[in-house]
């Protein structure tokens, strides 16, 4: 996968690309998760933008159930019409935890939830 795009904004690390994601792909993912999460010491929601992908492949699948399951990762929000992605990340769900992964079809949709997922994750660790 090329990666046309990765930023950390009020908790929420966007991720873009094109193409297939490969799994030395996730294992990059993963990595920027790590490093955000010790930066800003909170769990990080995911966006990730895969409109442009047309597929996961399978080993992907495990790491991105994994780090989905992780207390570095407090939501994977996915965006994708595309019906093989939307297979893959049905897959992903299925493996992580019920209520960690999320599907939308618009981005807009997607950050409008991660917003809130962002939002609902920093204030359970202020209470704590």
């Amino acid at each position: 996968m090329a990666l046309t795009g990765s930023f950390y904004q009020d908790g929420i690390l966007t991720i873009r690309g094109e193409s297939n994601i490969t799994l030395e792909d996730a294992q990059a993912i993963a990595a920027d998760i790590h490093t955000q999460r010790m930066i800003n010491g909170l769990p990080v929601v995911v966006l990730l933008d895969l409109s442009r992908i047309n597929r996961v492949a399978s080993a992907a699948h495990i790491l991105f159930a994994d780090m989905a399951r992780s207390e570095q990762v407090s939501a994977l929000v996915c965006v994708t019409r595309h019906p093989n992605t939307i297979q893959s990340v049905r897959a992903i769900a299925a493996l992580s935890e019920r209520g960690r992964v999320h599907i939308f079809e618009s981005m807009r949709e997607a950050h409008l939830f991660a917003r809130v997922s962002a939002h609902n994750t920093q204030a359970n660790y202020a209470i704590a």
